[in-house]
């Protein structure tokens, strides 16, 4: 008898499938060789490369050189186009193509040979850790990846790292010899000193490798907010569904762990659900969330994704510290004459400088490679890999900034702290009080506290204040455990604007106790040890003037000994 081979008998099972028939048996032994020669046909004659995740997530990287995911779309028409391109062509349905799915899904998972490698997935830009080089997939037909390093700046047809985009991702432009940056500022309607954070956040999304800022645009109308959302995604991830609305939690997972970057426009309170924000913080810094497959049984998925984020909404919807701390706020100002074009008359323009400006970013991205460990990340506080790519930017010859990055970093947390207090009427109340009361410090029982702040016994001199007041006042919760918890999330945005909010024991006695920064530091006590009379490079760093206005110098040995724990945390940060 002539020898039959895989491919041949894997016809003949496909023609079986359809059939319904089985030759005869359709039992499950049957179907399951059904599956095994399907499987062989698509490893021997087309030759798939299988692979997973660190998070439990099987891959095939087909002909193409696409890496689609096992059980998507793209590998379920992949197995149609397998099933198709048989003589006789025969079309599968979707039950054998899951149980097909879900066959090599098992094998690629549970094999403990090193068949199926893991690897790590990127989407749109990825990283390759053997030379800190930056990969971008800047097109699916065909495949074209950039590859940007500290010496050149290259496109390749191949790519060491595996780097995915979704079907709705639009191409970037080519490599050209020259770019120009700079040329972006004809079409960002954004104060001047508010430029090296947008420029930045461009760069960022590119180099960052541990955390992405979030970038919150908060405008009002005729200010180009969307027009500016459209522009990033330009620059960064060119996608078709360019101006998202989150609907929930889950969804927004799923999104955030096939596409670069996220963005939630028009936000309103309603949009904002309770873990909303832990899942923006979530996203920020790849923090895994696990989530059950269906509500009626117990598998679960586990997504861990990290995403530069844009947050847009007329009016601040979110309270969270946590958010905020991660984020940069740009204002928009009214729209001037020289940006009120026709909508279809501005995007002709930036078209014609779009590649020129995309190779620009592509300049200042191999400048941060180069020249990103030489900068120091002295006093940064959150997001340090964010802001260092910014001060890395303050030598780029390409971008030219009326200020440094520091100082519109410094102006930007500012704005973020009044943003904070506003979104806290408590914070609010407690700072109305501390000045009430000369910054003389406040320390108080939990109860007495709700009883303080329900009574009318202070007063202020100050026209609008009092009807202020009263009105923050109707926001105070009932009982002290709730207002534990909004003590608790003002510490941050009162300590930023000067004030300690802490809470303690005493004598089994507890007390919130809210006091002056300035109010709250001990003079310190002359010593006898003088062997250093300063502190080291790596001890003195910027501090407010109120820690700094001693008449005795700082002794680094005896900070424990002259300094309550406050004061000495504030030094060292």
């Amino acid at each position: 008898a002539p020898t039959i081979t895989p491919e041949e008998r894997a016809v003949d099972s496909l023609i079986d499938m359809v059939n319904g028939s089985g030759n005869g048996n359709n039992s499950r032994g049957n179907q399951q060789e059904q599956r095994d020669l399907l499987i062989a046909t698509i490893e021997l004659q087309i030759g798939l490369n299988f692979f997973k995740t660190d998070n439990k997530t099987a891959y095939a990287t087909l002909p193409s050189g696409i890496h689609a995911e096992i059980g998507s779309d793209d590998f379920d028409k992949y197995i149609l186009s397998v099933a198709y391109g048989f003589e006789p062509r025969y079309f599968i349905g979707q039950q054998a193509i899951d149980s097909i799915s879900q066959y090599i899904e098992y094998n690629v998972l549970t094999s403990t040979e090193p068949v199926y490698p893991t690897h790590q997935i990127f989407k749109r830009v990825g990283h390759d850790p053997t030379d800190n080089s930056v990969w971008i997939l800047a097109d699916l037909n065909p495949i074209r990846y950039i590859h940007v390093t500290t010496g050149a700046i290259t496109e390749e047809s191949t790519c060491p790292i595996k780097i995915i985009l979704n079907e709705s991702s639009l191409p970037l432009p080519t490599v050209a010899p020259k770019g120009n940056f700079e040329l972006i500022n004809k079409y960002l309607n954004v104060e001047k000193n508010q430029r090296p954070l947008v420029h930045n956040f461009i760069v960022e999304s590119y180099c960052a490798r541990n955390e992405f800022s979030i970038f919150q645009l908060l405008a009002q109308h005729n200010t180009g907010k969307t027009t500016l959302i459209k522009l990033l995604y330009k620059l960064i991830d060119p996608n078709i569904n360019d101006i998202g609305q989150p609907t929930d939690i889950w969804s927004n997972m799923v999104n955030a762990n096939s596409t670069h970057l996220l963005n939630y426009d028009n936000m309103e309170k309603e949009n904002m659900e309770k873990d909303f924000p832990s899942m923006m913080s979530k996203i920020a810094t790849e923090t895994s969330f696990k989530k059950r497959k269906l509500h009626s049984n117990k598998k679960m998925v586990s997504f861990k994704t990290k995403n530069p984020q844009i947050y847009a909404s007329i009016y601040q919807v979110i309270s969270a510290v946590d958010v905020h701390s991660r984020s940069i706020v740009i204002n928009p100002p009214t729209l001037k004459d020289s940006f009120n074009k026709l909508n279809q008359e501005f995007w002709d323009a930036f078209e014609v400088d779009y590649s020129t400006i995309f190779n620009g970013i592509l300049s200042a991205i191999q400048h941060v490679l180069t020249h990103r460990d030489s900068v120091s990340t002295k006093n940064l506080e959150r997001m340090t890999e964010a802001h260092h790519i910014g001060r890395t930017l303050d030598s780029f010859e390409g971008l030219t900034w009326d200020i440094s990055y520091d100082e519109a970093l410094a102006e930007n947390k500012q704005i973020i702290n009044e943003s904070i207090i506003d979104s806290h009427p408590m914070a609010q109340l407690l700072i109305i009080l501390m000045e009430e009361n000369n910054n003389v410090t406040i320390n108080k029982t939990p109860t007495e506290w709700l009883e303080f702040l329900h009574s009318n016994k202070y007063s202020s001199n100050t026209p609008g204040v009092e009807s202020e007041k009263q009105i923050i006042q109707q926001t105070i919760p009932k009982n002290s455990k709730a207002m534990a918890t909004q003590f608790t999330n003002v510490v941050t945005p009162l300590r930023n604007q000067g004030y300690i909010l802490e809470k303690g024991r005493d004598n089994k006695r507890r007390f919130w106790k809210l006091s002056s920064i300035k109010e709250s530091v001990t003079p310190v006590t002359p010593v006898t040890d003088t062997r250093e009379t300063t502190p080291s490079d790596s001890d003195a760093c910027d501090t407010s003037d109120a820690l700094m206005n001693t008449q005795t110098p700082l002794i680094r040995n005896d900070f424990s000994k002259t300094f309550p724990e406050i004061a000495k945390k504030e030094i060292h940060e």
